[in-house]
């Protein structure tokens, strides 16, 4: 038998019960084209993955494993909360495996058969929101992915969306050749592929993935593929895509908003020149779409699948009992002094990561010796507090504007405040600021009346008790007399110690606060006053988990406040420390930051 004939005809084997590495294979998860994913348990740091394990071993399709390898190479290098982690590679027995993430959730195809006319507008377009973040991450990497669709999308059951199955990915950097295709062969799935994907998949870029993320887009809202019933072939399918135009969205769903169809039909353009460039400006366009969705609450609504199985109690190798007989003799269990060992090298290794962590942080917080936080920031101590004049623009109402297209401006009062190492990427749309003491930075002044604002952040490092957030209604005081030089309030992450039950917790605090005239040298620099106007825990907030904050602001009053799509009901009642003080919410707009936060989609809608 030759291996051509085995690699097409031979079936599948079910390795559930076995040991591949240090990983025992418990049911298997699913299988592709190249492999099959299985749930694996390690038993000496007592952690599930999932293992994906190349089909037929040593007698794969030698293009098959080339392209394996370049999956591992390629995942390896990928770190971001919406794409899916790998955790560790190898070869067992000739069978080559990838050890990822283990995610629990369904993909968007098994998501769209509980939703057969689409979806919520709000959570189709965070969906793909943060698909195209981490598509943006993906061509930061100088690569491409080529097969963006729902079943490579999946939904975790935190609501968090993870780009799957890099297999056919490749670097932009080389559109030389096709090294792991035959000559003339295409690459992709026939209903969400573009025009010259379909035409040549060796000379697509970035803008052929913002394709396939339209075609993903129209089944989200409509149910449907663009061209579907009437095209039964992969190939007359192909043919729609490069020559005819897709059926008008609306023909299927009449409620979708103008807007939200004028992106995905950019998205479906036949010229690549006529799509958004990036997957960053589609970020910013479609992200005032998805203020209100509730992905928890829609994955909630999903059974669990063939991906994310009910698996009954694990029976662990190391414990002696019948698992054992699953096994091959040279894979039966670890002697117990070598657990013991591992397992020290284990410890001893994560206090040393641990130690150069501290000292890192250290450094960093502490400069140059015998210089001074304030001489390290270059800020001139007890000097009057510095308030921009920010952005004048006219609003244009329902225009949605990004705000992180320019650095925002560092707010400073007593040498304090403007952030100890901070960078803008305006490509991406993307502010990386750590600070010693709480600082905030203007973004925007808004005196329309009404207004949506809205910021994603994520923690890149440690937290300050009173940690990131955002910032509004920035008044300068009118009375020159004292030291309070402005007012403003803020929502933002506070990290606490619960008594009660003996842990941490996040809380989402709103605060009104006085921003003062420095103070004499010979008085400690004072923080700004502040006044706790309402508080409500919040599931925490860690580098993995981002969280999306916005705010609405109707007849200049604070109306609503969204956390990860959640209504915050008991932070925007209104509270009686604020009255007539100043109840006005518009004015400046910015971040408020403790610690090391990146944040990223800050966006203003002006409402007419």
């Amino acid at each position: 038998m030759s291996v051509a004939h085995m690699t097409s005809n031979t079936p599948w084997p079910d390795l559930t019960g076995r040991m591949i590495g240090e990983y025992f294979l418990m049911g298997k998860l699913g299988k592709g084209g190249l492999g099959t994913v299985y749930r694996v348990h390690q038993s000496l740091l007592d952690s599930y993955y999932a293992l994906k394990v190349l089909h037929l071993g040593r007698f794969a399709n030698p293009d098959h494993i080339a392209r394996f390898l370049r999956e591992i190479r390629i995942v390896a290098k990928l770190n971001h909360s919406n794409i899916v982690r790998a955790e560790f590679a190898g070869v067992e027995e000739g069978l080559h495996y990838l050890v990822m993430e283990l995610l629990e959730g369904a993909n968007l195809s098994e998501v769209m058969r509980l939703h057969p006319n689409g979806l919520h507008t709000a959570d189709a377009c965070e969906l793909v929101r943060e698909a195209a973040a981490g598509l943006q991450y993906i061509l930061d990497h100088s690569l491409i992915h080529r097969d963006i669709k729902p079943g490579n999308l999946m939904l975790t059951r935190i609501g968090e969306l993870k780009i799957l199955d890099l297999g056919l990915a490749r670097s932009t950097e080389d559109f030389s050749s096709e090294p792991l295709t035959y000559s003339g062969q295409v690459m992709g799935t026939p209903d969400f592929m573009a025009p010259e994907q379909c035409l040549q998949s060796a000379q697509i870029d970035i803008r052929a993935d913002l394709y396939s993320l339209g075609c993903t887009l129209y089944m989200l809202l409509t149910g449907r593929v663009p061209f579907g019933g009437e095209c039964a072939s992969p190939m007359s399918k192909m043919r729609a895509h490069v020559e005819s135009t897709p059926t008008d969205p609306l023909t299927h769903r009449r409620d979708l908003a103008p807007g939200i169809v004028a992106v995905m039909m950019r998205l479906l353009e036949k010229e690549p020149d006529d799509r958004f460039q990036t997957p960053a400006e589609l970020v910013a366009a479609i992200e005032p779409f998805a203020v209100g969705a509730d992905l928890r609450a829609l994955i909630q609504s999903v059974p669990l699948s063939g991906t994310t199985l009910d698996f009954p109690p694990v029976r662990r190798p190391d414990v002696g009992d019948p698992t054992d007989s699953f096994l091959p003799p040279a894979k039966r269990k670890v002697p117990k002094i070598v657990q013991r060992s591992l397992k020290g090298w284990m410890v001893a290794a994560s206090v040393f990561a641990a130690l150069i962590v501290w000292v890192f942080v250290a450094f960093v917080s502490s400069g140059e010796p015998g210089t001074s936080s304030v001489e390290k920031l270059n800020i001139p101590p007890f000097t009057r507090m510095e308030l921009p004049a920010g952005p004048e623009e006219k609003w244009k109402p329902d225009v949605p504007y990004q705000l992180l297209g320019r650095e925002p401006v560092a707010l400073r009062w007593s040498g304090k405040g403007a952030g100890s190492h901070k960078s803008i990427d305006t490509q991406a749309n993307t502010f990386l600021v750590g600070s010693d003491e709480w600082s905030f930075f203007e973004l925007a002044r808004v005196n329309e009346p009404s207004f949506d604002f809205g910021i994603t952040l994520k923690l890149s490092g440690s937290t300050d008790q009173n940690g990131p957030g955002i910032y509004y209604a920035l008044k300068e005081n009118p009375n020159p007399v004292g030291r309070v030089m402005a007012y403003l309030k803020c929502i933002h992450v506070a990290r606490r110690r619960d008594e009660m039950r003996r842990e941490m917790v996040f809380q989402l605090v709103r605060k009104s606060l006085s921003l003062g005239q420095p103070m004499p040298p010979e008085e400690i620099p004072g923080f700004p006053s502040s006044v706790d106007l309402a508080v409500e825990e919040v599931q925490p907030l860690s580098p993995k988990f981002p969280g999306k904050l916005t705010i609405s602001i109707r007849k200049r009053v604070l109306t609503s406040i969204l956390w990860n799509g959640v209504e915050m009901a008991n932070l925007s009642k209104p509270s009686i420390d604020e009255q007539g003080a100043f109840p006005d919410a518009t004015g400046g707009i910015g971040i408020v930051n403790g610690g090391s936060t990146i944040f990223s989609n800050a966006w203003l809608r002006v409402l007419p």
